[in-house]
């Protein structure tokens, strides 16, 4: 079997890497209250940031309705909750599921023939 040059320092440098003597970087959260303070404020940052758009969203397909007149682009809850790392450490978030009620393959503006 034969292998380039480019190949060989490439496995070389995979080997090293797997046999480095130094742990791998692990986060770990801070606990002072001004972190806290910081990433509650990031939380509310992000969430209004996804909100907003959310709206502008369901703004933008308002003028779409179901054959029975209802709206057919709706807010439908949010997903589970699930962390973002960030620079102070990870944030919880929920993100807002939105719903094409006709649609059709799960793509918005394919609807039901």
């Amino acid at each position: 079997m034969r292998t380039d040059r480019r190949g060989a320092v490439r496995l070389r440098a995979s080997l090293f890497a797997s046999l480095s003597p130094w742990p791998a970087p692990q986060v770990r959260p801070f606990t002072d209250s001004l972190t806290e303070i910081l990433r509650n404020g990031a939380r509310a940052l992000l969430t209004q940031a996804v909100e907003t758009e959310v709206a502008d969203f369901l703004e933008r397909y308002a003028d779409l309705k179901t054959e029975a007149g209802h709206q057919r682009v709706v807010r439908h809850g949010h997903l589970p909750e699930r962390e973002i790392m960030t620079g102070i450490g990870p944030v919880a978030v929920r993100q807002p599921r939105v719903r094409d009620r006709e649609a059709v393959g799960g793509e918005l503006g394919q609807s039901r023939a």
